[in-house]
């Protein structure tokens, strides 16, 4: 196959009909146009150009090899400038994966309202608890409170997670409400098993940090079922402020020991390393940490 620069400085001269203004065009010298169109002559076998000091002039062969090359040449044109649209155009559509409680409580709601301000974009959302390799699945982006150790990816702190006490209104009637975080073990605290230490509940209190150790009628891997539990009168429970905030400011939940209470972690986006991310990747991300921004401590 013919060198393609060979097939580029061809077709520049043909059009501008001289090797010199090719040759300016270009930012090449003029030997070096001339170098290009013997090269490319030699590989083909056939003469594509006749020149004289004073005239240039196309071969038949010439001719028709500038006409099929010139549509090429404006192929190639197209498919770069789509290529480099893909870092500065929001366009295409968005891969997003993201763990169970954070993809259903906190992605999918932020991925509704960004498309609704990017509508020339589409997003592929999927939300699950396994673990997932972003370049085999064809992914842009995963959402996820833990650390993923791939030197492949990069990460970036959307911003963090506050965990709150919270109890339905529903429940207080029933059972009451514990007045100081030493009560909560006489009550039926509802147990989420993927956080860390999950029985016990610490809180900053004036004499220092103390751990209360709770437990209830329900333990569940789930942050849904949990705050759908709560939510429902069943006991209480730790809730991220990004489920629990328009429930609390609605008055539906009471958010206990608010002073106290100092638990927490940050929802971490990870993507493919690269030196060009695609717009439509920084415009998610953007937006995201707005996003929780505005979705955390409402109450």
């Amino acid at each position: 196959m013919e060198n393609l620069n060979d097939i580029l400085v061809f077709v520049r001269v043909v059009e501008k009909g001289s090797f010199s203004t090719a040759a300016r065009d270009l930012r090449l010298s003029a030997a070096a146009v001339s170098r290009h169109i013997n090269q490319l002559e030699s590989s083909l076998g056939v003469q594509l150009l006749k020149r004289s000091t004073r005239h240039l002039t196309v071969t038949d062969a010439g001719a028709d090899f500038y006409k099929r090359c010139s549509q090429l040449v404006v192929g190639l044109e197209e498919a770069r400038n789509a290529a480099i649209g893909y870092s500065t155009e929001l366009k295409g559509a968005l891969r997003i994966h993201a763990t169970l409680g954070v993809g259903q409580r906190l992605v999918a709601p932020a991925v509704h309202e960004f498309l609704t301000t990017y509508s020339e974009l589409s997003v592929d959302l999927t939300i699950g608890t396994q673990p997932v390799n972003l370049l085999e699945h064809g992914l842009d982006v995963v959402i996820r409170s833990a650390y993923l150790t791939d030197s492949s990816l990069s990460c970036r702190e959307l911003g963090p997670v506050h965990y709150s006490i919270c109890v339905a209104k529903s429940y207080i009637e029933k059972h009451g409400m514990p007045r100081e975080p030493k009560d909560l073990p006489r009550f039926n605290c509802l147990i989420h098993t993927g956080q860390p230490a999950p029985n016990e509940w610490r809180f900053k209190t004036p004499e220092g940090k103390e751990t209360i150790v709770v437990s209830g009628s329900l333990r569940t891997n789930n942050g849904v079922a949990l705050y759908e539990a709560v939510k429902g009168g069943l006991g209480i429970g730790r809730l991220p402020d990004y489920a629990a905030s328009e429930e609390v400011k609605s008055g539906n939940l009471v958010m206990l020991f608010s002073d106290v209470t100092g638990w927490g972690r940050s929802i971490k986006a990870f993507y493919p390393r690269s030196q060009h991310q695609p717009a439509k990747v920084k415009a998610f991300l953007d937006f995201m940490e707005e996003f929780m921004a505005r979705r955390a401590f409402l109450y």
